[in-house]
């Protein structure tokens, strides 16, 4: 199947939106290291709908490679919907930079300087119950003393499906 990494990538040029993005789902599937670069351009490049279906793909240790362009492509979307899938992403590759940076956009800002509203908090918290662990626990736990009373609800809801409460 490694093969074939070489010859997908070049499809994903491909001028049909489609053949793109069944060579992407392609690479996802195969998830090998030689596949992270391409999945990480797709990540930064891709049109939206691409951009969500290759994060939904991604999952598993042997794509650890794609955290840190899953970390700078969520510090830059717009999209919200793209964001969400992002942070379930992180969750499952579970990393520790994964679980830093869903920490970080979970966390409350004051509304000035947060350009993340609660829609996009909600979704670290997603990711972060997909990711369990000591960190991911921890950041939780302090989130059940949050302002909003559906960040409250949302940490407590993911400890709960964690059996820790």
């Amino acid at each position: 199947v490694e093969g074939a990494v070489p010859s997908l990538a070049r499809t994903l040029r491909h001028s049909d939106a489609r053949v793109r993005r069944s060579a992407a789902l392609a690479l996802a599937r195969i998830g090998t290291p030689a596949t992270v670069e391409h999945l990480a351009s797709l990540l930064r490049e891709g049109d939206a709908d691409l951009r969500v279906a290759v994060a939904a793909a991604i999952g598993g240790r042997e794509m650890e490679g794609l955290t840190m362009p899953l970390v700078l492509a969520a510090e830059r979307e717009r999209d919200p919907r793209v964001l969400a899938e992002y942070y379930r992403a992180m969750g499952r590759l579970g990393t520790a930079p994964a679980v830093q940076a869903l920490a970080r956009a979970a966390r409350p800002r004051r509304w000035r300087l947060w350009r993340r509203r609660l829609g996009g908090r909600l979704a670290a918290l997603e990711g972060l119950k997909l990711a369990g662990g000591a960190a991911a626990i921890g950041t939780l736990e302090a989130l059940l003393g949050d302002r909003e009373s559906e960040v409250r609800r949302a940490a407590r809801e993911a400890l709960e499906d964690l059996d820790v409460l």
